[in-house]
């Protein structure tokens, strides 16, 4: 298998299973305010980063961008669907869906100035 695909999928199985943890295990106090947002930016970044990397070996680097695009903000929102309908502690925040936009737009932004497209 592909070690840019065993990347990308790994991070994205990282994102999911901490998206999962119920809201007890959260900690409830932050010396920074909105450091919630901050990981949701953070974790996305990498995650499109990564996947753009592994699809750009396939297809062409626009293509690779949409769907890489495509494919976290997808997982961004469905993560916090599920957050709302299937765990306990846990809500759906418009805020943490744009945080994770915002970070999959970032993340590609930074492959691009980073291989010179």
């Amino acid at each position: 298998m592909n070690k840019d695909l065993i990347l990308a999928v790994s991070w994205t199985l990282l994102i999911i299973i901490l998206s999962s943890l119920p809201g007890s295990s959260m900690p409830k106090v932050s010396l920074i305010p909105n450091m919630d947002k901050i990981g949701h930016f953070s974790v996305y970044a990498v995650s499109s980063y990564l996947w753009v990397r592994y699809f750009v070996a396939s297809m062409p680097v626009n293509q690779s961008i949409r769907f890489s695009l495509i494919l976290t903000a997808a997982i961004g929102i469905l993560m916090e669907i599920a957050q709302f309908l299937f765990f306990r502690g846990r809500m759906f925040e418009v805020y943490d869906i744009i945080a994770n936009i915002g970070g999959s737009i970032v993340g590609v932004l930074v492959f691009i100035k980073l291989k010179k497209y």
